[in-house]
């Protein structure tokens, strides 16, 4: 293999990503050689990026720091890639570090003896995610172990134990209450099973438990997954604006204590979903139609897209009193009259 030359472009926009600058230069002889490259650009925040490296027939060798959102990306030694005599390559332990957080990488890829991955993960801020995918606005840190393996001849088998301490999203305009968040999952050649708790304030919130089995043997895992079957529950008692805003739904905001039973069966592709809701001194708040609503009382139950409150009551900004029902789907939900449709229709007084 032999490659030589260099490189230089500004000014390069692929979808969110704008490229400010790139550099790059290489000398490589018969597989022994050096190359480097740098970049600078912004994808929602600016963000810079310099890697180095030498290469030989069995071993490559490469180093990178770089910034992104305001956080440093380091790395303390080489990630070093080393050539298998059944081909593929093997990956040493390789720390990279962002922020206050550290992430430690080791496995091996392609040959006969397929993928094996090993990712450790300690007060990895979540804003490494939009490198990624734009528009996730996550905030807090991740800490846990990832443990991954795809053999040739076989469906793909993995563990994770990951805890999230301080889970929140930012909308336009607000920020949701932060939640410590705990997740174990085991992926088996047949089926997915995982568990998950919320803990917000020092108490616990909620809990999730799913499990999808019969997965077909052949395709990718996420068409595996797709296609098997699925049986999820979720229980939820706490504040409302700990889930709503963490869904990044900003039309209207929607706090007080809130319990929430779900319960999900079918598949990933075409779930169906059955649960209630019930809160008690809610508080329902819209800059878009100019509304809130206060010391709201609702029961309700839904089951796909359709929500149905059985009972609804609030008290408006100025005083007046607002019940009835809604039931609905999708967009045509109805509450207090003000609405549009058919089906019953509550009470408003001085709204």
């Amino acid at each position: 293999m032999q490659a030589s030359g260099s490189m230089f472009a500004q000014g390069i926009s692929y979808g969110q990503i704008f490229v400010g600058r790139l550099a790059a230069k290489a000398g490589i002889v018969d597989g022994r050689g050096t190359f480097n490259a740098s970049l600078a650009g912004r994808r929602g925040v600016r963000f810079n990026l310099q890697v180095q490296g030498t290469t030989t027939p069995e071993q490559i060798a490469t180093i990178a720091q770089g910034e992104f959102a305001d956080h440093p990306i380091t790395m303390p030694r080489r990630a070093i890639l080393t050539k298998q005599r059944g081909g593929g390559w093997t990956l040493a332990p390789t720390q990279v570090s962002y922020g206050d957080g550290i992430a430690i990488a080791q496995g091996q890829f392609g040959g006969k003896a397929g993928t094996e991955l090993k990712l450790q993960l300690a007060d990895m801020s979540l804003s490494v995610l939009d490198i990624a995918l734009t528009d996730m606005s996550l905030g807090g840190k991740v800490s846990g172990i990832v443990d991954y393996r795809a053999r040739p001849n076989g469906p793909p088998t993995g563990h994770g134990r990951l805890e999230i301490k301080g889970l929140s999203r930012s909308g336009l305009v607000l920020t949701s209450r932060p939640v410590d968040f705990y997740l174990v999952a085991d992926l088996s050649e047949n089926d997915l099973q995982a568990r998950a708790a919320i803990r917000e304030g020092g108490a616990r919130r909620g809990r999730l438990q799913a499990r999808i089995s019969g997965m077909p043997r052949m395709g990718s895992l996420t068409d595996r997954l797709y296609r098997g079957s699925l049986l999820a529950q979720l229980r939820y008692g706490g504040p409302a604006d700990a889930l709503w805003r963490l869904a990044a739904i900003d039309a209207f905001d929607l706090t007080g204590p809130l319990n929430i039973a779900a319960d999900m069966t079918g598949t990933l592709a075409n779930p169906s979903v059955r649960g209630s809701l019930a809160g008690d001194t809610l508080r329902f708040r819209s800059s878009l139609i100019g509304a809130d609503i206060q010391n709201i009382r609702a029961r309700g139950t839904f089951a796909g897209s359709q929500l149905r409150l059985s009972s609804f009551a609030g008290v408006a900004r100025n005083g007046g009193k607002v019940s009835g029902s809604v039931s609905g789907r999708g967009a045509e939900k109805r509450a207090g009259g003000l609405g549009a449709g058919g089906g019953p229709v509550g009470q408003v007084e001085g709204f």
